[in-house]
């Protein structure tokens, strides 16, 4: 048995960038699909990802900052791009894309979507450290705020900024009462 289990002490992607949305694949081997028996095509990845994983959440959420904050993380796999981290994210913006070509979206800057902010994971990086980087980031993840945390952070955004109680929910995606608890 291994003991290697460590991430490796160099950083494990090459560069931060902006990679052409068009030029990004969803990963068929993503852990939220282990549960499905068949291979998925990548458009029936995004279809459950939007309908099963919180995808419309995301894309509510692009639609209102009008942008992607959070980067995701990509492995080059020839002239293309496979997600690694950040399946969901690519997800929304890529119907958010749609949506906007198509005409739904009215007012809305195709360019902020175009693109995606996005490590690349350096070119000999092991699977074994994606897959040890991916447990960290799902398994243990950020330590979440105290409720006083953040109820302290709810505060700030409604007195110091002068938001509503409803705005400060959509914005964070809770319901109005989370946000007056």
């Amino acid at each position: 048995m291994s003991t290697d289990l460590t991430l490796p002490k160099k950083r494990m992607f090459s560069n931060y960038t902006d990679i052409p949305l068009d030029k990004v694949d969803l990963d068929p081997e993503n852990p939220r699909l282990v549960h499905i028996e068949d291979k998925l095509t990548d458009k029936e990845i995004e279809v459950y990802l939007f309908d099963e994983e919180d995808g419309r959440r995301l894309y509510k959420q692009l639609k209102q900052d009008e942008q992607i904050f959070e980067e995701v993380w990509l492995q080059k796999i020839g002239d293309r791009y496979k997600v690694r981290e950040g399946n969901r994210r690519v997800t929304a913006s890529k119907r958010v894309m749609r949506d906007i070509e198509a005409g739904k979206l009215e007012g809305f800057n195709a360019d902020n979507y175009r693109m995606i902010p996005s490590k690349i994971f350096k070119d000999d990086i092991r699977e074994k450290d994606i897959d040890m980087f991916l447990g960290t980031l799902h398994i243990t993840g950020k330590k979440a705020w105290s409720a006083a945390n953040k109820g302290h952070h709810i505060f700030k955004m409604i007195t110091e900024y002068n938001e509503s109680a409803e705005a400060v929910a959509e914005q964070l995606g809770i319901t109005e009462a989370g946000v007056n608890k």
